[in-house]
């Protein structure tokens, strides 16, 4: 969902890239390229991944937890989610 992104890019997406001096958009393919691996490309090899809008709901959830996990062992603070904006709750 649009609550949903929007917590993962404002409050987990954000504070990492900052922390890790990237911009929002490299964070962003960082995390889904190390959470969301596919089969490498039959035909290249080349490494794929999942896209997040073709996540559902709970594939979406697990992907910002691990998100979220990735953070607190880098020491940055992620905001807790309030009400429809929880991984869990939305997507």
């Amino acid at each position: 969902s649009t609550q949903a992104n929007r917590y993962y890019f404002g409050c987990i997406v954000g504070p990492l890239a900052e922390h890790c001096g990237y911009e929002r958009a490299d964070m962003h393919e960082v995390l889904a390229m190390r959470f969301l691996r596919i089969e490498d490309c039959p035909v290249t090899g080349a490494p794929r991944r999942k896209r997040t809008p073709k996540c559902n709901t709970a594939e979406f959830a697990e992907y910002v937890n691990s998100c979220i996990r990735l953070a607190a062992e880098l020491g940055v603070v992620v905001a807790e989610p309030q009400g429809a904006d929880s991984p869990d709750e939305a997507a």
